[in-house]
């Protein structure tokens, strides 16, 4: 079994425990990001339906799994990418031809108004709707110069053999979670005409919220029919004047455990991320570089090097115990050296 189907069988069956067994009733929150997201929400959770929406309210009467992603652009990866429809100035196209001349037409005119005259992009790309299917559409069309410095649009908005019609269908990551999820659990109307997901389903993001970013997402899933009750916001760091684990380079994660006496590698390493949050995996222990004196982790290590006089690490917590008290002013000194 190759690595990533065996972290899909592993996350799966964690879910499945979590779900049914340690918490079976209420509203469980599950981060999901952990290595994809979108396999998450997509795969895991449309192989264990059955398993969601036949989960029992607990003493309020609340039964929901909260799935959270907690890693890169928020409003992205909620809402997935715009996909246009045409406006109500336009008269509905009688056909494909016509069709294709109106969103020449728009793109011609978006191109012109995001044009930089000395320093000119050479196309635009975005998604329409068009009877239920989309398509990516780029509009490239030809540029000419004035006095040799200024740049301007050469060829008629409406033509349509400057713009290339792709037929495509989206990615769960082009989609959003919020209509990955309803694909999947169904959902029902609001009474402003909204689509709120399936009662048993949500999702929840906490990281990196600002007010302009909640409403951005808000309005981005009411273009799209979906309604604003679908996400629950968390603060976020952005709230407390950024100050955060992130801030001193702090932060506690499990990298090992041991099942039925198995050593398991633990780690995080999310598809929705940069990098950044990719953690440490499986055993460790830190050397200390001579002469330099600096400090460099090693992962993947094994009890042999955590055992030999090289690791400089030391137990401070075992089994939930405090087990090497240090005052406040030693770690304010270490810090400061």
């Amino acid at each position: 079994m190759s690595e990533i189907n065996y972290r899909k069988v592993a996350e799966k069956a964690f879910i499945k425990r979590l779900i049914t067994e340690t918490h079976p009733t209420g509203v469980v929150s599950i981060v999901a990001d952990t290595f994809d997201f979108f396999r998450v929400i997509t795969e895991i959770a449309s192989e264990l339906k059955d398993e969601i929406e036949a989960r029992q309210p607990n003493a309020l009467g609340l039964a929901k799994i909260v799935f959270r992603p907690d890693s890169g652009d928020p409003a992205d990866i909620l809402c997935g990418i715009e996909v246009r429809t045409l406006t109500s100035e336009y008269n509905s196209p009688c056909n494909f031809d016509e069709w294709k001349e109106m969103v020449a037409e728009e793109m011609d005119n978006q191109f012109r108004e995001n044009l930089e005259p000395e320093k000119p992009h050479q196309s635009e790309k975005e998604f329409w709707h068009y009877e239920g299917q989309v398509f990516e559409v780029t509009y490239e069309p030809e540029l000419n110069r004035h006095d040799k410095r200024y740049y301007y649009v050469d060829n008629c908005g409406d033509d349509v053999r400057f713009c290339d019609f792709k037929l495509v269908v989206l990615t769960p990551e082009q989609k959003g979670a919020v209509q990955c999820l309803y694909e999947t659990f169904g959902g029902t109307l609001t009474a402003t005409a909204h689509l709120m997901l399936n009662e048993r389903i949500g999702l929840l993001y906490g990281d990196s919220i600002t007010l302009q970013r909640c409403e951005d997402i808000c309005q981005r899933l009411a273009d799209k029919g979906f309604a604003s009750g679908n996400v629950v916001f968390g603060i976020g760091s952005y709230t407390y004047q950024y100050n955060t684990r992130d801030t001193i380079g702090a932060a506690m994660k499990a990298t090992y455990g041991i099942t039925n006496g198995e050593g398991i590698e633990i780690f995080k390493d999310p598809k929705t991320d940069s990098g950044e949050k990719k953690s440490a995996k499986g055993l460790l222990h830190v050397e200390s570089q001579y002469p330099s004196g600096r400090l460099v982790l090693k992962d993947q290590s094994n009890w042999s090097a955590i055992r030999s006089g090289a690791n400089v690490m030391r137990t401070v917590f075992h089994d939930g115990r405090l087990t090497d008290e240090e005052d406040l002013a030693t770690i304010r000194n270490r810090a400061r050296g």
